[in-house]
């Protein structure tokens, strides 16, 4: 029984307290002053706070990013405060400050006919922390002192035609994040993610859609062991490969913690039916594969498949899904259930 943080709140089989990091859609028209909000670019969503995620895009991961509010408009978003961050994989705490500027171009909604919307964020962060992880040469926990300075850049592109249900067109998002380390450890390093979606609609209302995703991602300049566990990749979970636990896949110690690792490789197919007007059903297969070196290889996949319900609320579908494992290792549960809103990207 697990929790996944992805984009919209995600449960195990028990329905837990939904364990979400990132913010939820919301109208972001906020004037240039210090406020720190779930719509600052490096707030404690960010992925470059500890363990979590800030997006300028909707998508997986991203329940709706903080958008500008008129077009070509530039608003300082700015934060602080200590935070404290605990894992299966590592624990953090500390205090953080960052600072960052999004911008938007193109037209003004995702529903507006027209050229994609587009987004640009630039920003910077700086975070002192407490960091705890395990590694095999360290089995029972390694303990450093870090400061971290991380500049951020970030661009996407938005086709669709809805941010919670998308039945056509496609979305891309682009990232690099220069980080610099020093404490009881230094270490330069790049870390930079791409991901795209696209929606296919079949028949003239629509009825059936096809959606396939495809995310990359990789760490240049430092060893696995290095790199703080917070800043590594992980996969696994609602928002990424259903059917694991979240950020079971990828090395594991004997105990099976999850490692992390310095590349990335997800996919995901879904077939999304319309029964009626509230109800509709979808199958899906995800993949996912986290490695230490630079790309991963084809022994480092795990695929899960399931399928599950939606029922539109007008505004957007609530959706259940059941997954399994099919490369099950020891540790995995028989299956996972996630319930959001939103369609799974």
């Amino acid at each position: 029984m697990s929790t996944s943080p992805t984009s919209s709140a995600n449960w195990s089989a028990a329905c837990a307290t939904p364990a979400s990091t990132t913010p939820s859609p919301s109208p972001c028209r906020i004037p240039t002053r210090r406020r720190r909000t779930a719509c600052d670019p490096f707030s404690s969503a960010s992925p470059i706070a500890p363990g979590a995620r800030w997006s300028s895009a909707p998508g997986p991961g991203a329940g709706g990013a903080c958008r500008p509010g008129g077009r070509g408009r530039r608003t300082l978003r700015s934060g602080g405060g200590r935070s404290r961050t605990n894992r299966r994989a590592w624990g953090e705490a500390g205090a953080g400050t960052r600072a960052g500027v999004p911008r938007r171009f193109g037209r003004s909604s995702a529903t507006s006919l027209g050229a994609p919307a587009s987004y640009l964020t630039v920003g910077a962060s700086l975070d002192v922390t407490r960091t705890t992880d395990t590694t095999i040469a360290n089995p029972t926990g390694r303990e450093r002192d870090l400061a971290t300075l991380t500049t951020l850049g970030a661009f996407a592109w938005d086709a669709s035609d809805s941010p919670l249900d998308p039945k056509r067109g496609w979305r891309l998002e682009a990232r690099g994040e220069p980080t610099l380390t020093v404490g009881d450890s230094k270490l330069g390093y790049f870390r930079t993610s791409v991901q795209g979606t696209a929606y296919l609609p079949m028949g003239a209302e629509a009825q059936t859609v096809l959606a396939g995703r495809v995310r990359v991602g990789s760490i240049l300049g430092g060893a696995v062991s290095a790199i703080p566990a917070a800043r590594r990749f992980y996969a696994g979970g609602g928002g990424s490969v259903r059917g694991y636990a979240y950020q079971a896949i990828g090395p594991r110690l004997a105990d099976n913690t999850p490692q992390g690792g310095a590349s990335l490789l997800e996919t995901s197919f879904e077939v999304r039916h319309k029964i009626n007007q509230q109800w509709g059903a979808v199958a899906f297969v995800d993949a996912g594969a986290v490695s230490p070196y630079r790309t991963p290889s084809a022994g480092d996949f795990s695929v899960g498949a399931g399928f599950g319900v939606r029922y539109d609320l007008g505004l957007g579908p609530i959706r259940a899904d059941i997954a399994f494992p099919l490369d099950k290792r020891q540790g995995d549960p028989a299956f996972q259930i996630y319930i959001s809103i939103g369609q799974s990207f």
